[in-house]
C-alpha cells in the first residue's frame, strides 16, 4: 500500500510563514517611517502655523492697545493718535503748564519751549483768582486739580508747511484736551 499524502509539509508551512513575517515586518517599518515623516511635517507645519498665528495675534494686540502720552509733572496721560506721533512737551509756569510741539518742529520757532501753540495747565482752587474765575466752569476737574488747554494764535513760522503743521497740532490737541485726560 502506497501512502499518498497531499498537503504541505511542516517545513513548507514554516518557510511560508517566515516569508510572510519578513514581508510584513518590512512593510510595517516602511509604513512607520513614512508616517513619522508625515507627522513631523504636520507637527512642524502646525508649529509654524501656530507661531505665525501667535505672531499675527501679538501684532493685532499691539495695534489694538492704545499708546498713551504721559505728562508726569501734571500726573495725567491721554491716548495718542497717529497725527500726534512725535509729540513732546516742555514744562513752564512753575511746572503747572505743559507746552506741546512735535519733534519735527523742534528746530523751528514752533518748538514747545519757544512759541507755544497749545498748552495744558493744571490749576487748584486757589489759582482761580478774579482773573480766572470765569474760566473755572470750562476746566475739567480731576481729583483736586482743574485742567484747561489753551491754544495760542501766534504764527510761529513764515514757512507755510511748518506753520500748517503747528496749526494742525493745535487743533488736534484742542480736540483731545482736557476731555481725554486720565490720571496716572
Amino acid at each position: 500500500m502506497k501512502n499518498k499524502q497531499k498537503g504541505f509539509s511542516v517545513a513548507a508551512v514554516l518557510i511560508v510563514m517566515v516569508i510572510i513575517g519578513v514581508v510584513s515586518t518590512a512593510g510595517w517599518i516602511v509604513y512607520d517611517r513614512q508616517k513619522s515623516k508625515t507627522d513631523s511635517k504636520d507637527m512642524s507645519g502646525s508649529a509654524n502655523t501656530q507661531a505665525n498665528e501667535q505672531t499675527k495675534q501679538e501684532a493685532k494686540d499691539e495695534i489694538k492697545q492704545p499708546t498713551y502720552f504721559e505728562i508726569k509733572e501734571l500726573g495725567v496721560k491721554f491716548k495718542l493718535n497717529d497725527r500726534l506721533a512725535g509729540l513732546y512737551y516742555s514744562m513752564g509756569n512753575n511746572n503747572k503748564t505743559a507746552y506741546f510741539s512735535l519733534n519735527e518742529l523742534k528746530d523751528t520757532d514752533c518748538a514747545a519751549d519757544k512759541t507755544a501753540q497749545i498748552a495744558l495747565t493744571r490749576y487748584t482752587d486757589a489759582d482761580f483768582n478774579s482773573d480766572l474765575a470765569a474760566h473755572k466752569d470750562s476746566a475739567r476737574k480731576i481729583g483736586d486739580y482743574y485742567f484747561m488747554s489753551v491754544g495760542g494764535q501766534a504764527a510761529c513760522s513764515e514757512d507755510d508747511r511748518i506753520q500748517q503743521r503747528a496749526t494742525q497740532l493745535r487743533a488736534d490737541i484742542a480736540q483731545l484736551l482736557p476731555g481725554a485726560l486720565i490720571t496716572l
